[in-house]
């Protein structure tokens, strides 16, 4: 009799569990994933804003903060700090001696804003969606225009979505994000996908619009890397893709060693974007998706 209920006991958790299997390495799921659908709620952009910035530029806190505010008030908003440019360089004598640049983050900034050399990228600079590419000098949004630009880009549909899921394993010090790209029309193959990582809340000296240093200043949104490592993402698809197709995509990157990122302070931002040259030059940001890194237990 105690087998019979023993065993009725263990049905019943089992149906009411929904008999959820743990693969190795048997890690402990903190959120469950809901089932992917093409959702028509979901077409709308999330626009992607990527700032290049130098903690020995006056003017950038200015910038930082209109960035950071459109991030708070609008639901649909992504941002990514590049330190990058002459006004990014370390500057020991003002006390500005962390480097927060990275290789990737200065060819981005190169392509996108045409600077022949690292030192020609201008800070502040404020991109959105990489709109109007090829045309340097209109695709900087100016800061008094941020906040208008973003109101009118988020209510224009867009022909994908993303989800993401990042985790990070101490045991092995390594950042896997996976996820799917869903798609409402037909798109051709030439997209690619990057995924960045960011840091938030890190302190360190920055120069002020007075020319003071805040040696308490909180970075936000700080570039740290792209995964894979290398800065333009790689291919959604092979082929043109047709509507109602779900793509599943999977990263993985091992912190490097003797760095003092903090993962739990990462957020992950998916993005893809179109890598057409012909007819036009054309790197629009199609869609962009962002969580906070969950930490393995």
């Amino acid at each position: 009799m105690k087998k019979l209920l023993a065993l009725f006991v263990l049905s019943f958790l089992s149906f009411t569990t929904g008999c959820d299997i743990i693969d190795a390495p048997y890690r402990k799921e903190i959120e469950k994933k809901p089932i992917e659908k093409s959702d028509s709620t979901n077409r709308f952009r999330t626009v992607l804003l990527e700032k290049f910035t130098g903690s020995n530029c006056g003017p950038c806190p200015e910038v930082n903060t209109i960035a950071q505010s459109v991030y708070k008030d609008f639901i649909r908003v992504n941002v990514i700090s590049y330190h990058a440019g002459g006004l990014a360089r370390p500057d020991p004598a003002s006390g500005l001696v962390y480097d927060f640049r990275t290789s990737q983050g200065t060819a981005i900034g190169m392509d996108l804003l045409d600077g022949s050399t690292p030192l020609n990228i201008n800070t502040p600079t404020v991109v959105m969606d990489r709109l109007n590419y090829g045309t340097s000098s209109s695709i900087p949004v100016p800061k008094s225009l941020i906040i208008t630009e973003v109101s009118k880009r988020i209510d224009i549909l867009s022909p994908i979505s993303l989800t993401i899921y990042p985790w990070y394993n101490p045991d092995n010090r390594t950042v896997e994000v996976s996820g799917n790209v869903i798609f409402y029309e037909a798109v051709d193959k030439d997209m690619l996908l990057t995924i960045a990582l960011v840091e938030n809340d890190f302190v360190k000296p920055q120069k002020k619009a007075d020319g003071k240093i805040d040696s308490n200043y909180v970075h936000q949104f700080v570039f740290r890397t792209n995964i894979p490592d290398f800065a333009w993402g790689s291919e959604v698809s092979p082929n043109d893709v047709p509507v109602g197709s779900i793509i599943p995509y999977n990263r993985t990157f091992q912190l490097p060693a003797n760095v003092d990122w903090n993962p739990a302070k990462f957020t992950a931002v998916a993005y893809v974007y179109r890598n057409t040259d012909a007819p036009i030059l054309t790197r629009e940001v199609l869609q962009s998706s962002s969580k906070q890194v969950s930490i393995v237990p």
